[in-house]
């Protein structure tokens, strides 16, 4: 065999130590996110803002190395921004929420339509998958899913 093969056989056999940290945090997300919304969904929504910030502010510095970062004020982002927003000041100020007192519901509904709709949707249209060791592919796919869980969680 040609040096030329060998050392692309041992590029192959050899894992990013990077994609190894997302296929762990991957598989131990569905596992943890699956106990949580099935032995406690009115407390998934915690996990949801602590993920996807975290998520959401680790794909905003991948990105802005390549300048791509203007994506992140995508519709899905967005409908992120405010699930997380909303669950924070809502919630945790469930006694104080005098400033959005007239629309509580009105923003819960919204939430709703919004996350159970056209984000939920898109996770067809577009061809999201679970890719373990992906760190851009899991991060699209709890944007999209995450929402929509913590609102389910939320309802129950």
């Amino acid at each position: 065999m040609s040096k030329e093969g060998d050392s692309k056989d041992l590029e192959l056999r050899k894992l990013h130590w990077k994609d190894e940290v997302w296929f762990c945090f991957g598989v131990l997300n569905v596992i943890f996110s699956t106990w949580l919304l099935t032995a406690f969904p009115f407390k998934y929504w915690i996990w949801h803002c602590v993920k996807n910030t975290i998520l959401i502010f680790t794909n905003f510095f991948e990105k802005k190395k390549t300048k791509t970062h203007y994506f992140l004020l995508d519709f899905c982002y967005l409908a992120n921004y405010l699930s997380v927003v909303y669950f924070i000041i809502c919630v945790l100020k469930a006694n104080e929420i005098s400033v959005l007192n007239p629309f509580g519901p009105t923003i819960f509904r919204v939430l709703f339509a919004w996350v159970n709709g056209p984000l939920v949707c898109s996770i067809a249209a577009f061809r999201n998958s679970l890719v373990f060791h992906s760190g851009d592919h899991m991060t699209i796919l709890a944007v999209h899913v995450g929402p929509a869980l913590a609102v389910y969680g939320m309802r129950s």
